[in-house]
């Protein structure tokens, strides 16, 4: 008697095409299962049936050839239609089943007993089943085994179609990607090759290749020697290409068609780390030696110049190094002319810096005049001889562009003596600078109001006539107007003017939406506390990255797996009900923590190795020994995948962890760490 279909058919057999499933090999996860309930029960077949629109397929088979049969003569396509186990003590005695051929001829069926798959959709798929030769029943204890284990398989299907929809997601996500770096390729001022193991050319591209008059791919299938008309291998193009291929890295630079390039090339190499080829880059470097003579004129100029100022002065490259100097530098800073003749930048830094009363302060400044290639920036060092000096950086400009640093050092020891207001002005413009380049407040150490920047006006609001009036009372109005919480802003003021050489950070929010970071140190004039700086940076949009991190996490409630959500640095942001029963702790334990709360002592640095893992490779997979809030143990099936928001920015990472503790004690497994 041929089954009925199930009512939801056409969507049944959609859900089944989507796991991808028939007609695949073997798997042990499956065929361990069906193993198992072989042996639970006692009987010498049993299969996992899924059932297709004409046949029932067998996933997995114990104690039975056929790969497949008929649904027509399927008993799991009757227990597809069950909610609990369809149990036939004895198909001969059954009339649905009394003539089937799998009753009359082999494998001669007169005990079966199924336990239907369903999707979490409710899609019955097939059924994991055991049958006999010989009329029989199952124990209580058996069936119960049955269900569990059919429970387990419908897991492992569920884990599938989740692999099954990553691999698809990974694919268009690697598409999407091959088509950017080729686009991002083909826009690069350089030029872009490969070749094969034959020196063949198996690609060209890149904006580069218009300055040659060539088009991309142009002399595809050309060798190198065709390109460069010569078979010299010690020709230094063809050379760097051998030596690729030999598993080296080359750099060299080549005068081709009337202009110079920088070229690079590497081994290209299979995923199995052998060599295939060649890749290589060359940038168009042309104007730049044209400027590089340029500069050489410039500064032979710029010498003579130099050695008729009374300042000390000294010329910098952009990466700090020495370009050239007058006679007065060497005299100020008392370096000899055999250790300028060096040229040796650490060697000439440690000796200014073994005379500098503040060291750290004088690099400090030195990297922020760096920071601004065009921007001028006036200071005072101070030397342990008691001498100060003035130095102003400015900088070294050719055709328009800066190409370097110029520092001016003049000897104002006497005037700064003489002029202790100087020194004040110096020092409130130096707080001033120390704080963020965000809105700033600068208060005296009654509260007032000193000075402000433009971006503290424009975030705060402020008219333009209590900016100009400077009315501290008016000002404050407008300001806690502004806040949700003026009670806890008032607060946190009065704390810190009670404690004027306290710094502070916090967090505001705003009636508008808008979240600032507040940040506030004392100003300082000779030691003493004389007013306080205020810095506020407006952080909202990273504070709503974080909340729609914590929104994502939401959508795992619901799954019976225990997810773990975490920011980057591995921070536990959000635990679903599945980690709380699978590790014991409740939500508001585990947020906060890091996946070490659960992880065995000696496996201290497997978080780190599983984001490092998701970051390179995209996800972490494997075995993780865990340890529950009881103190038991456990094993667990891991994923890490990185958690995005809309426009595809990292946000955090993902822990979907499977408890298999059960299954391995049941295989006679010994738990284990390893990933994939």
């Amino acid at each position: 008697m041929r089954a009925a279909l199930p009512a939801n058919e056409d969507a049944r057999l959609e859900a089944l095409r989507e796991l991808e499933i028939l007609d695949t090999a073997p798997e042990p996860e499956f065929d361990d299962l069906a193993l198992i309930a072989s042996q639970i029960c006692g009987t010498p077949i049993s299969m996992i049936s899924l059932i297709d629109r004409d046949r029932q397929w067998f996933k997995s088979k114990i104690g039975m050839e056929a790969k497949e049969t008929s649904r027509d003569v399927a008993f799991c396509a009757h227990a597809i239609l069950q909610r609990e186990l369809f149990i036939v003590p004895d198909a001969t005695q059954d009339p649905r089943f009394a003539e089937n051929p799998l009753v009359k001829a082999d494998p001669k069926i007169r005990f079966y007993a199924g336990a239907p798959l369903r999707t979490p959709d409710g899609h019955a798929l097939g059924t994991l089943c055991v049958l006999d030769h010989r009329p029989r029943k199952l124990t209580a204890q058996q069936e119960n085994a049955l269900r569990a284990l059919s429970r387990q398989v419908e897991a492992q299907i569920e884990l599938r179609r989740s692999l099954v929809q990553e691999r698809k997601e990974a694919g268009e996500a690697l598409h999407d990607r091959e088509v950017s770096v080729r686009l991002l390729a083909e826009q690069m001022p350089a030029i872009l090759w490969s070749v094969d193991r034959n020196m063949n050319y198996t690609s060209t591209m890149g904006a580069g290749l218009a300055a040659l008059g060539q088009r991309p791919d142009q002399f595809k299938g050309y060798t190198v020697y065709d390109y460069f008309g010569t078979e010299d291998p010690e020709f230094h193009a063809i050379k760097s290409h051998r030596r690729a291929l030999a598993g080296e890295s080359v750099t060299y630079e080549t005068e081709w068609k009337g202009r110079t390039f920088a070229a690079h090339v590497e081994p290209l190499r299979h995923t199995d780390g052998t060599i295939k080829g060649v890749i290589g880059v060359a940038f168009d470097v042309t104007d730049r030696k044209i400027i590089q003579k340029e500069l050489e004129q410039t500064v032979s100029l710029l010498r003579a110049t130099l050695d008729s100022t009374a300042d000390g002065i000294v010329a910098l490259d952009h990466e700090g190094n020495i370009v050239t100097y007058n006679r007065k530098f060497l005299e100020t800073w008392k370096i000899s002319e055999e250790m300028a003749a060096t040229a040796n930048r650490d060697e000439l830094l440690a000796a200014v810096l073994d005379q500098v009363k503040d060291p750290g302060g004088f690099v400090q400044l030195a990297m922020r005049s760096y920071a601004r290639q065009d921007a001028e920036t006036l200071d005072v060092v101070e030397l342990k001889d008691g001498r100060i000096l003035e130095r102003y950086t400015g900088p070294q400009m050719l055709g328009g562009k800066s190409v370097g640093k110029v520092l001016s050092f003049r000897d104002v020891t006497a005037r700064r003596r003489a002029d202790q207001e100087i020194e004040e002005n110096v020092s409130l413009l130096r707080a001033t600078l120390d704080a963020t380049t965000d809105g700033i407040l600068v208060v005296d150490e009654n509260g007032r109001m000193v000075n402000f920047n433009r971006k503290f006006i424009e975030m705060w609001h402020i008219p333009q006539f209590i900016a100009e009036s400077r009315d501290d009372n008016r000002a404050l109005a407008w300001v806690l107007d502004q806040v949700k919480d003026p009670e806890r802003f008032i607060k946190k003021v009065k704390e810190l003017y009670a404690q004027p050489d306290s710094k502070s950070y916090d967090w505001l929010e705003f009636k508008d939406g808008r979240i600032f970071e507040r940040y506030s140190q004392p100003q300082k004039i000779g030691g003493k506390a004389v007013g306080r700086v205020w810095s506020f940076r407006d952080v909202t949009e990273r504070r709503l990255m974080e909340m729609t991190l914590k929104r994502q996490a939401r959508y795992f409630d619901h799954i019976f797996d225990g997810v773990v959500v975490t920011d980057l640095d591995g921070k536990i942001v959000d635990w679903n009900p599945g980690a709380a029963r699978m590790f014991g702790y409740a939500k508001e334990e585990a947020v906060g923590q890091t996946p070490a709360l659960f992880q065995r002592a000696d496996d201290s640095d497997l978080t780190a190795k599983m984001l490092r893992s998701m970051r390179k490779e995209g996800r972490w997979r494997g075995e993780m020994s865990f340890v529950r809030k009881d103190g038991s143990e456990g094993t667990a099936e891991t994923l890490v995948v990185s958690l995005g928001d809309e426009f595809g920015r990292p946000l955090g990472a993902i822990f979907v962890n499977r408890d298999v503790t059960e299954l391995k004690r049941l295989r006679g497994e010994a738990p284990r760490t390893a990933a994939r």
